[in-house]
Protein backbone atom coordinates (compact mmCIF):
# COMPACT_ATOMS: atom_id res chain seq x y z
CA UNK A 1 0.00 0.00 0.00
CA UNK A 2 1.79 3.27 -1.01
CA UNK A 3 2.52 5.84 1.82
CA UNK A 4 2.54 8.71 -0.24
CA UNK A 5 0.13 10.00 -2.27
CA UNK A 6 1.48 12.56 -5.38
CA UNK A 7 -0.84 14.96 -7.25
CA UNK A 8 0.17 16.42 -10.66
CA UNK A 9 -1.52 18.22 -13.26
CA UNK A 10 -1.23 15.46 -16.17
CA UNK A 11 -1.52 11.96 -16.36
CA UNK A 12 1.43 11.87 -18.91
CA UNK A 13 3.42 13.92 -16.03
CA UNK A 14 2.14 11.59 -13.73
CA UNK A 15 3.36 7.79 -15.60
CA UNK A 16 6.86 9.19 -15.86
CA UNK A 17 7.31 10.56 -12.45
CA UNK A 18 5.94 7.10 -10.92
CA UNK A 19 8.36 5.62 -12.72
CA UNK A 20 11.01 8.01 -10.73
CA UNK A 21 9.57 7.02 -7.37
CA UNK A 22 9.27 3.96 -6.80
CA UNK A 23 6.36 1.54 -4.89
CA UNK A 24 6.02 4.13 -2.10
CA UNK A 25 4.51 6.83 -4.19
CA UNK A 26 1.21 6.60 -5.72
CA UNK A 27 1.10 9.07 -8.44
CA UNK A 28 -2.36 10.64 -9.15
CA UNK A 29 -3.19 13.47 -11.83
CA UNK A 30 -6.10 16.66 -11.03
CA UNK A 31 -6.77 16.66 -14.82
CA UNK A 32 -5.83 20.73 -14.43
CA UNK A 33 -8.48 23.08 -12.04
CA UNK A 34 -10.65 21.08 -10.03
CA UNK A 35 -12.84 24.00 -9.11
CA UNK A 36 -13.93 27.28 -10.21
CA UNK A 37 -16.48 30.08 -9.37
CA UNK A 38 -19.94 29.57 -9.27
CA UNK A 39 -21.09 30.97 -12.84
CA UNK A 40 -24.24 32.61 -12.24
CA UNK A 41 -24.41 35.84 -9.71
CA UNK A 42 -23.60 35.53 -6.20
CA UNK A 43 -19.92 33.85 -6.62
CA UNK A 44 -18.63 37.12 -5.36
CA UNK A 45 -19.70 38.66 -1.68
CA UNK A 46 -18.40 42.01 -1.85
CA UNK A 47 -20.37 42.75 1.26
CA UNK A 48 -18.27 39.77 3.21
CA UNK A 49 -14.76 40.78 2.43
CA UNK A 50 -15.30 39.61 -1.41
CA UNK A 51 -16.04 35.96 -0.42
CA UNK A 52 -16.19 33.76 -3.15
CA UNK A 53 -18.69 30.95 -3.71
CA UNK A 54 -16.66 28.07 -5.77
CA UNK A 55 -17.72 25.07 -7.01
CA UNK A 56 -16.06 21.88 -8.09
CA UNK A 57 -15.66 21.41 -12.16
CA UNK A 58 -18.46 18.49 -13.01
CA UNK A 59 -15.93 17.02 -15.03
CA UNK A 60 -13.52 16.85 -12.74
CA UNK A 61 -15.43 15.23 -10.00
CA UNK A 62 -14.78 12.13 -10.74
CA UNK A 63 -10.89 13.16 -10.54
CA UNK A 64 -11.14 14.55 -7.08
CA UNK A 65 -13.36 11.53 -5.44
CA UNK A 66 -10.41 9.09 -7.02
CA UNK A 67 -8.10 11.73 -5.07
CA UNK A 68 -9.71 11.29 -1.87
CA UNK A 69 -10.02 7.49 -1.60
CA UNK A 70 -6.61 7.10 -2.52
CA UNK A 71 -5.81 10.24 0.30
CA UNK A 72 -7.50 7.12 2.75
CA UNK A 73 -4.82 4.77 2.19
CA UNK A 74 -2.15 7.29 2.32
CA UNK A 75 -0.03 8.68 5.21
CA UNK A 76 1.30 11.84 2.84
CA UNK A 77 -0.08 14.08 0.47
CA UNK A 78 2.19 15.95 -1.80
CA UNK A 79 0.96 18.25 -4.29
CA UNK A 80 3.38 18.61 -7.16
CA UNK A 81 1.34 20.73 -9.63
CA UNK A 82 3.45 23.11 -12.11
CA UNK A 83 5.67 25.80 -10.57
CA UNK A 84 3.64 28.50 -11.80
CA UNK A 85 0.97 30.48 -10.74
CA UNK A 86 -1.58 28.23 -12.48
CA UNK A 87 -0.09 25.15 -10.78
CA UNK A 88 -0.14 26.97 -7.23
CA UNK A 89 -3.87 27.92 -7.73
CA UNK A 90 -4.59 24.44 -8.17
CA UNK A 91 -3.09 22.63 -5.58
CA UNK A 92 -4.32 25.24 -2.91
CA UNK A 93 -8.21 24.73 -4.81
CA UNK A 94 -7.48 20.95 -4.10
CA UNK A 95 -5.97 21.38 -0.66
CA UNK A 96 -9.14 23.70 0.40
CA UNK A 97 -11.68 21.25 -1.27
CA UNK A 98 -10.17 18.47 0.07
CA UNK A 99 -10.39 20.07 4.09
CA UNK A 100 -13.93 20.80 3.07
CA UNK A 101 -14.62 17.35 2.64
CA UNK A 102 -12.62 16.50 6.06
CA UNK A 103 -10.47 14.14 3.58
CA UNK A 104 -7.03 15.36 5.00
CA UNK A 105 -7.47 14.69 8.64
CA UNK A 106 -3.92 14.43 10.37
CA UNK A 107 -2.16 13.63 7.22
CA UNK A 108 1.19 15.27 6.63
CA UNK A 109 0.53 18.01 3.28
CA UNK A 110 3.77 18.86 1.33
CA UNK A 111 4.84 21.04 -1.74
CA UNK A 112 7.17 19.65 -4.22
CA UNK A 113 8.36 21.90 -7.05
CA UNK A 114 10.65 20.46 -9.87
CA UNK A 115 11.61 22.52 -12.85
CA UNK A 116 12.41 19.20 -15.41
CA UNK A 117 10.74 15.77 -14.78
CA UNK A 118 14.03 13.66 -14.50
CA UNK A 119 14.59 11.33 -12.18
CA UNK A 120 17.45 13.61 -9.84
CA UNK A 121 14.79 16.66 -10.47
CA UNK A 122 11.97 14.67 -9.19
CA UNK A 123 13.31 13.19 -6.49
CA UNK A 124 15.18 15.80 -5.07
CA UNK A 125 12.19 17.77 -5.09
CA UNK A 126 10.53 15.13 -3.18
CA UNK A 127 13.07 14.62 -0.55
CA UNK A 128 13.27 18.78 0.05
CA UNK A 129 9.66 19.91 0.03
CA UNK A 130 8.64 23.35 -0.06
CA UNK A 131 7.52 24.30 3.89
CA UNK A 132 3.87 25.09 2.67
CA UNK A 133 1.97 26.31 -0.54
CA UNK A 134 2.34 29.88 -1.53
CA UNK A 135 -0.38 32.11 -0.06
CA UNK A 136 -0.99 33.22 -4.09
CA UNK A 137 -4.94 32.63 -4.02
CA UNK A 138 -5.59 32.97 -0.28
CA UNK A 139 -4.50 37.09 -0.04
CA UNK A 140 -7.16 39.22 -0.24
CA UNK A 141 -5.61 41.00 -2.87
CA UNK A 142 -5.74 37.55 -4.79
CA UNK A 143 -9.42 37.41 -4.32
CA UNK A 144 -10.20 40.92 -4.83
CA UNK A 145 -8.39 40.66 -8.78
CA UNK A 146 -10.56 37.08 -9.38
CA UNK A 147 -13.71 38.49 -8.52
CA UNK A 148 -13.35 41.81 -10.22
CA UNK A 149 -12.46 39.75 -13.91
CA UNK A 150 -15.49 37.66 -12.45
CA UNK A 151 -17.35 40.61 -12.36
CA UNK A 152 -16.12 41.89 -15.78
CA UNK A 153 -16.62 39.01 -17.44
CA UNK A 154 -20.41 38.31 -16.32
CA UNK A 155 -22.44 42.06 -16.15
CA UNK A 156 -21.61 43.35 -19.21
CA UNK A 157 -21.49 41.28 -22.94
CA UNK A 158 -21.43 43.39 -26.23
CA UNK A 159 -23.60 41.94 -28.66
CA UNK A 160 -23.13 38.51 -26.80
CA UNK A 161 -19.86 38.29 -28.18
CA UNK A 162 -17.15 40.75 -26.80
CA UNK A 163 -16.87 41.72 -23.61
CA UNK A 164 -18.28 45.36 -23.90
CA UNK A 165 -15.11 47.51 -22.08
CA UNK A 166 -13.81 46.03 -25.76
CA UNK A 167 -16.52 47.71 -27.90
CA UNK A 168 -17.96 50.50 -26.06
CA UNK A 169 -21.53 51.62 -26.75
CA UNK A 170 -20.48 54.39 -29.79
CA UNK A 171 -18.35 51.89 -31.50
CA UNK A 172 -21.26 49.17 -31.04
CA UNK A 173 -22.62 48.22 -34.90
CA UNK A 174 -25.56 46.49 -33.09
CA UNK A 175 -26.20 49.45 -30.48
CA UNK A 176 -26.86 46.63 -27.79
CA UNK A 177 -24.11 46.83 -25.61
CA UNK A 178 -24.78 47.31 -21.98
Amino acid sequence: MPKNLVIVESPAKGQTIKKYLGKDYEVMASYGHVRDLVPKTGAVDPDDGFRMHYQVIERNEKHVQAIQRALKKADRLVLATDPDREGEAISWHLLELLRERNAIDDKAVDRVVFHEITKDAVQEAIEHPREHLRATWSTPSRRAARSTTWSASTSRRCCGRRSAAACPPAACSRRRCV
